[in-house]
């Protein structure tokens, strides 16, 4: 556990549910099904703890690089994501914090995340925050389809208005 100790990044893992273009007219429920296979699947311990060891691994590389040009070069041979599946749609799920004191008195939740298409949800003790990104502009095709489904399971959501996601101007030397 020494990586865990000394980290100071994410260790994300991406788990895909991978659907074709032949499901588009499958039942919600049969498509929650093959998410939660999907997912069950990709959580075994097992897997889980390899995928935790070449992260580390990784890291432990990169921070080993005598200065910023060979971090960058190593960083980019030894991605964890450089191979990793592409999907449609990312769905983060940053699951129930222990958010203490503090939970009386926040609103919501929303983490910045990237994707072309991004459901992400953060969960506060009596409701959960869902954040969907889309890097359109104007086309709401996505969004409304989904709030007609929240709709039809009888699930009460607010909608705020769409707001542009402005990221930091980050230039490294």
């Amino acid at each position: 556990m020494w990586a865990v100790q000394k980290a100071y990044r994410d260790f994300v893992r991406f788990i895909h549910v991978r659907y074709d273009w032949t499901e588009g007219q499958e039942t919600v429920e049969k498509l929650n099904m093959r998410a939660r296979g999907a997912i069950l699947a990709q959580k075994a311990p097992e897997l889980s703890y390899e995928v935790f060891r070449t992260a580390a691994k990784a890291h432990e590389g990169i921070d080993a690089q005598p200065d910023l040009k060979a971090k960058k070069k190593y960083a980019a041979a030894h991605s964890t994501f450089r191979t990793d599946v592409r999907d449609t749609c990312t769905v983060s799920y940053v699951g129930q914090t222990d958010w203490g004191g503090m939970a009386d008195y926040i609103n919501s939740v929303y983490t910045i995340t990237d994707g072309n298409l991004v459901v992400e949800i953060n969960a506060l003790p009596d409701k959960f925050c869902l954040s969907f990104q889309m890097m359109l502009s104007g086309d709401r095709g996505a969004l409304d389809v989904f709030c007609r489904i929240l709709k039809e399971y009888g699930l009460p959501f607010t909608l705020t208005e769409q707001m542009p996601r402005y990221l930091p101007d980050i230039r490294l030397p």
